[in-house]
């Protein structure tokens, strides 16, 4: 339902600073999710995590991918909010 609305709705004027602006919070944001993913990494909290909820270990192939197909999810979006921030002071 988040989704959609957020295609449907109408986008709000901004300012071409406050989405620049956005964006490098945005980003800095995602660099900490990648030192988190790092200490999880590192502690193995693929093994310990599901242990406590009574399921077998994650193996590291399927942690990495998780995390990786994620952390790309949130820099596409960090890129395609630059590129429509660019695009709108085109007009």
């Amino acid at each position: 339902m988040a989704l959609l609305l957020t295609i449907l709705r109408r986008p709000v004027d901004g300012d071409l600073v406050s989405r620049e602006r956005t964006v490098r919070v945005f980003l800095i944001g995602v660099a900490a999710q990648c030192l988190h993913f790092m200490e999880e990494f590192v502690t193995r909290f693929q093994d310990r995590f599901p242990a406590l909820l009574g399921l077998p270990a994650w193996s590291e192939t399927f942690f990495v991918v998780f995390n990786l197909i994620w952390l790309s999810v949130w820099i596409l979006s960090a890129i395609g909010l630059g590129e429509r921030a660019k695009s709108e002071t085109d007009f």
